[in-house]
C-alpha cells in the first residue's frame, strides 16, 4: 500500500542525492554498524534538531537499531516513507540522516497541514553540527525535495 496515496507513482524511483557537499542515498539495514555509532554519539543533538522526537533513548541497542533500519528499508521498497543516510560528499563521513514521511504518519493531520503531502526531518551528526551548517543544508534539502519528489508541499519537522 502506498500511503501517500496518489503523490508517489507505484513506479516511482527513488533518487539519490548528490551535490557539491553531500551524498545521499536510502538508509539500508546494511549501514546499521556506522548508523548506530553515529546515533548514539549523538544522542544529545538529535532531539534539538530532528523535532518532535523521544529518540534516541540511553537503552537503544544495535539489535534495535538493526529492526528500526529493516523497518525504514521496507517503508522505502514500498513507497511508504523514505529515509536517507547523509555522508559528506568530500570524505564521505557520515553526516546525518533525513525522512520523508506522509502526512498522518508522524503528525496528526489538522486543519493547519492539511494541504501538505509530507512531513520530513533531518538529523545531523554532534560531529558537524552547527547553526550554519543546519541551516544550509536545510535550504540544499529542501532544494532536492522539491526537485525530485511530487509533492505539492510538505512541512519540516524542526525546533
Amino acid at each position: 500500500m502506498n500511503l501517500f496515496e496518489s503523490k508517489i507513482p507505484e513506479d516511482f524511483i527513488i533518487p539519490d542525492w548528490e551535490n557539491e557537499k553531500y551524498f545521499a542515498r536510502m538508509l539500508k539495514m546494511s549501514d546499521c554498524y556506522v548508523d548506530y555509532i553515529n546515533v548514539m554519539e549523538s544522542m544529545e543533538v538529535i532531539p534539538e534538531v530532528r523535532g518532535g522526537v523521544d529518540w534516541p533513548t540511553p537503552d537503544l541497542t544495535i539489535e534495535d537499531n538493526l529492526i528500526s533500519l529493516g523497518y525504514h528499508q521496507r517503508q522505502s521498497e514500498y513507497n511508504q516513507g523514505f529515509s536517507y543516510i547523509i555522508f559528506t560528499k568530500d570524505t564521505k563521513e557520515y553526516f546525518g540522516c533525513f525522512y520523508i514521511y506522509p502526512m498522518g504518519f508522524r503528525t496528526p493531520v489538522n486543519d493547519e497541514n492539511t494541504k501538505f503531502d509530507a512531513d520530513i526531518s533531518f538529523w545531523i551528526t554532534k560531529r558537524f553540527y552547527s547553526k550554519e551548517v543546519y541551516f544550509s543544508f536545510w535550504d540544499d534539502l529542501q532544494a532536492f525535495i522539491k526537485k525530485e519528489y511530487p509533492f505539492l508541499g510538505f512541512i519540516f519537522q524542526t525546533n
